[in-house]
């Protein structure tokens, strides 16, 4: 395997639990430097110790929230590449998607924000270069992967749940792995980007397993970390207030990193 850059899935574990996978590669020791770290509800990239001056330069690009979830019946599951986490997750919250909002707005809202904030830079000086990716795992509708690439539009890809066999995820990365360069995919048409999209297997059920499991299927000369995130939809969420009782399902992140 070349360099894939960053990498998304959306699927089922083995055990039909859905689920989202996250990884990131790097080439560069600036990129190579980070970790995953769970925050709250997220999964967050991190520098492994105060950012160095390059680090500092590329905050932007290089640090960011990669997994964000929405807990409950209704809950989410939101990943990707960049900044854009932030901006899809607050337009669906705007629009109410935790009372019921309808699904399919999810495609439309992913697709308008990828377009508006293009593919991104490998840095304040440089030009549009990385292809921005998304995932999203919905616990009462349909899943989907996204991408937008430079000077293309974007494109989604919808699965219902039935769409996936157990243990089978859809995924999409940055760059090809074609070779250790910037391989970046020619998406000129839907069909193009479903034809980009890859079935992967896990064989994991528990996040860690999965994570652990996702990490040793990357290259061991580029991969830097990697994240999974599982619903349980028989977990009882305790009321914080009355400590009874509360909200059913939940959503948990493990990560496994490099350094």
């Amino acid at each position: 395997m070349g360099y894939i850059g960053r990498f998304v899935g959306v699927g089922k574990t083995r055990v039909d639990q859905l689920c989202g996978v996250y990884a990131i590669t790097g080439r560069a020791q600036s990129s190579k430097a980070r970790r995953l770290k769970i925050e709250n509800d997220s999964a967050v990239v991190k520098p492994i110790s105060n950012p160095t001056s390059e680090q500092r330069q590329q905050a932007e690009y290089i640090f960011y929230p990669a997994i964000k979830v929405m807990q409950g019946m209704n809950g989410c599951a939101l990943l990707t590449n960049g900044i854009q986490t932030k901006e899809i997750w607050n337009s669906l919250g705007m629009s109410g998607v935790s009372y019921g909002y309808p699904w399919s707005n999810v495609a439309y809202t992913t697709r308008d924000i990828l377009n508006d904030m293009g593919a991104e830079t490998d840095g304040p000086d440089n030009g549009e270069q990385t292809p921005r990716i998304m995932g999203f795992v919905g616990v009462t509708g349909c899943s989907l992967i996204g991408m937008v690439t430079p000077h293309r539009r974007a494109r989604t890809v919808e699965f219902v749940p039935k769409a996936f066999k157990s243990g089978e995820f859809r995924t999409v990365s940055t760059y090809s792995g074609e070779s250790s360069g910037l391989d970046i995919p020619d998406i000129r048409t839907q069909e193009d980007f479903e034809a980009y999209a890859k079935v992967l297997h896990l064989e994991g059920v528990k996040p860690a397993d999965l994570a652990r499991e996702l990490y040793e299927k990357m290259s061991p000369e580029y991969v830097v970390a990697t994240a999974v995130t599982v619903y349980d939809p028989k977990f009882v969420i305790p009321n914080p207030t009355t400590k009874k009782a509360g909200d059913i399902g939940k959503w948990d992140i493990a990560v496994k990193n490099r350094r």
